[in-house]
């Protein structure tokens, strides 16, 4: 899906920098500071030029972005399924002891 610039944005609203926080494992975050250094960067410009890749729908992001969207969905099917296994043995159960 293509996402469009809106030029009805005000300039000054662009200019401002967004921050976000995220949590990342010590072993992820000790490896991903290791390899930004190594190359002479920082994780701040590393994320931003990731940033930039989804802004202009990168091939190889696009379908990183889509196999983690694929992969939420399986572990929603997967603990629907779970839960309605549960109640199943949960009603199971409760006519069992009702005889």
């Amino acid at each position: 899906m293509k996402v469009e610039y809106d030029a009805s944005i005000k300039e000054e609203y662009l200019k401002r920098k967004k921050t976000v926080h995220i949590a990342l494992s010590p072993v992820r975050h000790r490896v991903l500071k290791a390899q930004v250094a190594l190359n002479n960067t920082s994780i701040q410009r590393f994320l931003e030029e990731i940033c930039g890749l989804v802004c202009e729908e990168d091939e190889y992001i696009m379908k990183v972005l889509q196999s983690l969207s694929h992969e939420k969905k399986r572990k929603k099917r997967k603990i629907k399924s779970q839960l309605v296994n549960e109640e199943k043995d949960e009603i199971y159960k409760y006519i069992e002891d009702q005889n």
